[in-house]
């Protein structure tokens, strides 16, 4: 069966229903980060550890919509979203304005996700200092091993034995 040509006229409901789950999906996501980020900055580990299940299979059920509507895109004949959504402005304005908009909440989810992962890199900084400090090692220098991981030197007296 021959595919329709990206310039055919084209039922775009799959499309709305598929950009419809994204936004929902994208939403939930969005609002557990910002629950994850309130976990991180109370240090509230066990709340943060749940979350991380929740936030994987939104990840999940994300991509899987992706890979989806992707292929629905290609099977219609278009090269990628780009070319496809500028099809959308032509014939459907509103369905493209809700796609630019999708595209504006997954920008939130992206800032969102960075600022978490900000957070817990300094915490991790907090307690490695922390760590070196009641371990004696405190002024020691850091090396990284071949997977990037640091090594803190085994030298200096450990406080709980000085």
């Amino acid at each position: 069966m021959a595919q329709p040509a990206p310039h055919a006229p084209h039922d775009w409901s799959a499309l709305v229903h598929s950009l419809r789950d994204a936004d929902r999906l994208s939403r939930e996501l969005l609002d557990l980060l910002e629950c994850e980020r309130g976990a991180l900055e109370q240090r509230d580990y066990p709340v943060f550890e749940s979350l991380l299940a929740d936030k994987t299979q939104l990840i999940l059920a994300l991509e899987k919509n992706t890979r989806e509507r992707g292929a629905w895109l290609n099977e219609r004949g278009f090269a990628d979203e780009r070319a496809a959504l500028q099809r959308v402005e032509m014939t459907a304005p509103a369905l493209a304005t809700a796609w630019r908009k999708l595209a504006t909440l997954w920008e939130q989810c992206q800032h969102a996700s960075l600022v978490n992962e900000q957070i817990s890199q300094r915490t991790r900084m907090v307690v490695g200092k922390m760590l070196d400090l009641l371990s004696g090692n405190a002024g020691q220098g850091s090396t990284y091993d071949g997977k990037g991981t640091t090594q803190r030197a085994q030298t200096g007296r450990n406080i709980t034995t000085a």
